[in-house]
C-alpha cells in the first residue's frame, strides 16, 4: 500500500473521534504512519494556482536553487502542486533531508483527504489542521454546535515514524442568523463561517460580498448583544 493510501486509512480512523461525547477527556492521541518515501517529484512555482498550496521561505527545499537559480530575494512564498502537470517545473525533494517540507507535504495529503469529511477544515498559522464537526444533538434554535479537533503532523517527534497528533479542543457555536440579517456592530464580529470556510476577519472582501452566506462564530461580546443564555464549553485539557 502506498504512503498516500496508508495516510487515508489513518484519516478514516481519525474521523471516528467526533462521535465521542463532549465530556471525553481526550488530551492527545498519536496515530503513526511509516515514512518510507524518501523522494517525491513536485511542481513548484512562483505563481499561485487553484491546485497549489503555499510554502514560506523556512519550508523551502534545500535544493530549491536547482529550480530557481536566481530567485528574487523579495519572494517570500512559493507554490507547490502535489500532482505536477506536463508543463510544470518539477523538483525532486528528499523528505528525509527536508524535515520542515516533509511536515507540509504530509499535512497537505491529510488536509486534501479530510476537507470533504469535516464540516469545516482549516489550516492554522502553524500549519496544523483544524477540523470542526457538527454535533447535531447539541444544536439549539439559535446555534449550530461544532466539536473541534486539531491534527498535527510530526516527523519522528515521539516515535520513529511519521505521526498524526490529535487533540480535542472543545466546541464552538455558530449563530444560525447570517451577517446580513444579524446587523450587528462590526466590532463584536470576529470569525465567520462562509461556505464551509473559517474566515478570520469579518471585514474580508469575500465575506462582505457574501453577507447572506456568512455566519458568525459566537464569542463573549455576542452574549450581551443578543441577550441569549449560553452554556460555555471550557475544555480543561486543551493543549
Amino acid at each position: 500500500m502506498r504512503e498516500k493510501e496508508k495516510l487515508q486509512e489513518l484519516c478514516k480512523q481519525l474521523i471516528k473521534y467526533p462521535a465521542m461525547p463532549s465530556e471525553q477527556n481526550l488530551i492527545l492521541n498519536i496515530l503513526t504512519f511509516s515514512h518510507k518515501v524518501e523522494k517525491v517529484d513536485l511542481a513548484i512555482s512562483t505563481e499561485k494556482s487553484d491546485d497549489s498550496f503555499a510554502i514560506s521561505k523556512r519550508e523551502w527545499p534545500v535544493n530549491i536553487n536547482e529550480l530557481f537559480p536566481e530567485l528574487d530575494s523579495k519572494i517570500v512564498h512559493l507554490y507547490v502542486k502535489l500532482n505536477p502537470g506536463a508543463d510544470d517545473k518539477k523538483l525532486t525533494v528528499n523528505l528525509n533531508i527536508n524535515k520542515r517540507f516533509a511536515k507540509i507535504y504530509y499535512s497537505q495529503l491529510v488536509y486534501d483527504y479530510l476537507k470533504t469529511k469535516a464540516n469545516i477544515t482549516y489550516t492554522n498559522f502553524v500549519d496544523d489542521i483544524e477540523l470542526w464537526f457538527r454535533d447535531e444533538k447539541s444544536d439549539t434554535k439559535d446555534f449550530w454546535v461544532l466539536k473541534k479537533f486539531t491534527v498535527k503532523v510530526q516527523m519522528q517527534r515521539i516515535t520513529k515514524s511519521g505521526e498524526l497528533a490529535i487533540s480535542y479542543d472543545g466546541t464552538s457555536k455558530v449563530l444560525k442568523k447570517n451577517l446580513k440579517d444579524l446587523n450587528a456592530p462590526t466590532e463584536i464580529i470576529n470569525k465567520v463561517i462562509l461556505n464551509k470556510m473559517l474566515m478570520l476577519d469579518s471585514q474580508d472582501d469575500e465575506v462582505q460580498r457574501n453577507l447572506s452566506n456568512s455566519y458568525p462564530v459566537f464569542y463573549l461580546k455576542f452574549h450581551s448583544f443578543l441577550n441569549l443564555p449560553v452554556k460555555y464549553d471550557y475544555n480543561q485539557n486543551k493543549l
